[in-house]
C-alpha cells in the first residue's frame, strides 16, 4: 500500500528500525505526554467521551518542538 502511495505522490518516505526508540523521537515523546494523565493499560472504553475530548482539546494546543532533518 505504501508503495503505491510513495509512487502516485513521488515522494521519500522513512521507516524507522524496530526495537529502536531513537528513530522515532516525536512518537516517544507523544507517547510520553499521553501517559502522564493516562497510565499504560487505560481502558478508553470505559472513560466519558468528554473527560478524552477535553484532554484532546488542550494535548494539541499545547506547542511542541518540531524537528526537521
Amino acid at each position: 500500500m505504501w508503495v503505491g502511495v510513495k509512487k502516485g505522490l513521488d515522494i521519500s518516505s522513512y521507516l524507522s528500525s524496530p526495537g529502536v526508540p531513537d528513530q522515532r523521537d516525536t512518537n516517544e515523546n507523544t507517547n510520553g505526554r499521553i501517559r502522564c494523565t493516562y497510565p499504560k493499560g487505560t481502558k478508553f472504553g470505559s472513560k466519558p467521551k468528554n473527560d478524552i475530548n477535553d484532554f484532546l482539546l488542550n494535548f494539541n494546543q499545547v506547542p511542541r518542538k518540531v524537528l526537521i532533518k
